[in-house]
């Protein structure tokens, strides 16, 4: 966890304290694109790449699952922890924009330099605001119910039997941790939803800004696991689509509700129903563990019972999750090919592009004060 917040502060800070400076000396930035890797006749997408290394990490995991000698070696454990955490998110990421890119349009969809800080922006301000926040509202939410809540917020700790203990619990993690994570995460690009210049281009800065926090949270789960961290990190796998994916919906959100004509009908409602969606998908999910506590043989069986994979048992809730993960990846893809139909949405007379001064949109151009666009007052 400390090497997850201290690469994201150090590292993040840095790559967004270069890009600052090069913004300022209105440097240009590098269109954001990830191209295929050529393979022959074929292109491989790096989202495959992306899956089939963290396939193969959480095979060498659970090969090595439980050997407390292994996992006693710190720079081994961060490394393979790390991988555990980025290439979920990498794969994510890099599906999402090989779904937006139009394959006749080499412009690409933003660029470096606003990928790279609205990243940054999620693990490390975001993560700041969302500890701070869900960290009052716990503890108002615990002196109401009269409960202690120190044990309570520990995720290793199994579910209590208690009604306000549930009651509590069930508050923190789906209702006030949605509604905070969901707000926050894409702060990075609510601060510049003037300057963006399309829908697609809103919800991958938003995605990106999911990514990073995920990145950081994710990093932190996996590391309490200690030598079986391979069962928690294959529990997080759907977390980077989790996160990215409902802030690119609250940030696609902001967009619509900022750009008077970004839609041609009904553009308040899709606007608020985006964050809606984003505040519901995480309630679900962090709501999830309702199930548990249904009556036999349900509950119990979700609570105890357990998937073999070979001979390694993982969690029955697993199956809950699974299933939630692919409604997600369905409506995941519904929502990015809409973004990349031609009639779904269309760009702002707000935005840089021909509306403003008859020329292609350049994401990597330095446009000036007059072209940029600005937000509805």
């Amino acid at each position: 966890m400390l090497t997850a917040l201290t690469l994201a502060g150090l590292g993040g800070g840095a790559f967004s304290l270069y890009h600052s400076i090069q913004a300022l000396r209105r440097k240009k930035s590098h269109a954001f694109k990830v191209k295929s890797i050529p393979l022959g006749k074929f292109k491989l997408p790096w989202f495959v790449l992306w899956l089939a290394l963290y396939i193969v990490m959480i095979i060498i995991g659970l090969i090595i699952r439980g050997n407390d000698q292994i996992a006693s070696n710190t720079l081994l454990t961060i490394f393979l922890v790390g991988l555990a955490g980025i290439l979920p998110a990498l794969t994510i990421f890099a599906l999402a924009a090989w779904r937006l890119h139009n394959k006749n349009d080499e412009r690409g969809i933003t660029t470096w330099r606003r990928v790279a800080v609205a990243m940054t922006s999620g693990a490390t301000s975001a993560i700041l605001f969302a500890l701070i926040f869900e960290t009052i509202l716990g503890l108002i939410i615990g002196a109401g119910l009269q409960i202690s809540t120190l044990k309570l917020d520990d995720p290793n700790m199994p579910i209590p039997n208690d009604v306000r203990a549930i009651i509590y619990l069930f508050l923190v993690v789906a209702v006030v941790a949605p509604l905070v994570e969901e707000g926050v995460k894409p702060l990075g690009v609510v601060a510049l939803i003037g300057r963006i210049g399309s829908a697609k281009e809103a919800f991958l800065l938003g995605m990106a800004c999911g990514i990073g926090f995920d990145l950081v949270e994710t990093a932190g789960y996996i590391s309490m696991g200690y030598s079986s961290w391979v069962d928690v990190a294959i529990q997080r796998s759907s977390a980077g689509l989790l996160h990215s994916f409902g802030a690119g919906m609250t940030a696609l959100g902001w967009y619509y509700l900022t750009h008077s004509d970004s839609l041609k009908k009904r553009r308040i409602l899709i606007g608020l129903g985006c964050g809606l969606y984003a505040i519901l998908q995480h309630a679900i999910w962090n709501g999830s563990f309702v199930f548990q506590i249904l009556p036999a043989p349900i509950g119990p069986y979700l609570d105890k019972g357990t998937i073999m994979i070979g001979s390694y048992p993982l969690p029955a809730i697993l199956i809950i999750y699974a299933v939630w993960t692919t409604l997600m990846v369905i409506f995941f893809l519904f929502v990015t090919g809409k973004l990349n139909g031609k009639n779904i949405f269309k760009r702002s007379r707000n935005s840089p592009g021909p509306a403003n001064d008859q020329q292609p949109y350049d994401p990597a151009r330095n446009y000036t004060p007059d072209q940029q666009p600005q937000p509805v007052r």
